[in-house]
């Protein structure tokens, strides 16, 4: 299997993105926004005969559980908020990351979170299966292999607004990797570099949060709106994506 030496010289490196409008140089850090849901990971799934065997990609000749963890490192390499903690962090700090990633196994139907369900502060991978995030009962997302949730949690800048399971037509099993605030701030109480850049951007999001409720204040759509109940509710369930400088929002065409 793979060694934790590889493990950590796997997430030290980061991922080029050659061909990217707006791609950085290596040295700089991957091109990084919010995580797609269909990942660059490819279109063979993790651990599947197709991975293991086509002529090029992440996967080829990895074992099923060295694939599955292959997933999880291009995830944290690929998400924006991951990268800027580890990008430059010593061996023994990615090690310590690593290890505090809780492994979760879940059956189709089975729930990863509930929507507003409290002391919920973590964030976890989609390691394999396929997942549907629901609002009030209504699909909203699928979303699956090397997708990312619970960003706004893990800063604990908003309590969950959705609700997150298994589909119902997933065969077999579905696992997750999940990270746990108190386990973070307790991972890099003895690295001031990479704590004092998780505390700013705590700081950032929770002053730009502020600035975007008196945002929708003067959207014309809601002018009229007098229920303060369902403007709160609106701007409760607004996502939080975390973009840098060169990231594109969106892209005519998709």
């Amino acid at each position: 299997g793979m060694t934790v030496e590889e493990t950590v010289e796997i997430l030290s490196t980061p991922i080029p993105r050659k061909g990217d409008p707006g791609a950085r140089p290596a040295h700089l850090g991957p091109n990084t926004g919010p995580p797609r849901h269909i990942t660059e990971q490819g279109e063979a799934k993790a651990a599947s005969y197709a991975a293991w065997s086509q002529k090029k990609g992440p996967f080829v000749g990895l074992a099923g559980a060295d694939a599955l963890k292959q997933v999880m490192l291009i995830a944290m390499k690929s998400y924006i908020l991951l990268w800027d903690l580890i990008h430059d962090a010593p061996p023994r700090l990615l090690e310590a990351i690593i290890s505090q990633f809780e492994p979760r196994y879940l059956l189709p139907n089975e729930t990863v979170i509930v929507d507003e369900e409290p002391d919920a502060d973590f964030l976890f991978i989609v390691i394999h299966g396929e997942f549907v995030v629901t609002l009030e009962g209504a699909e909203i997302d699928h979303i699956g292999q090397g997708a990312i949730q619970g960003a706004a949690q893990l800063l604990t800048l908003n309590d969950w607004t959705r609700t997150v399971r298994v589909s119902a037509t997933n065969r077999g099993e579905a696992m997750i990797q999940l990270l746990r605030r108190s386990k973070l701030v307790e991972m890099l109480a003895g690295h001031p570099v990479p704590k004092m850049r998780l505390r700013e951007v705590e700081e950032l999001l929770r002053d730009a949060k502020q600035a975007d409720w008196r945002i929708l204040k003067q959207i014309p759509a809601f002018d009229s709106c007098t229920l303060k109940p369902f403007l709160a509710r609106l701007y409760k369930d607004a996502d939080i994506r975390l973009y840098c400088p060169g990231d594109f929002l969106a892209e005519a065409g998709q």
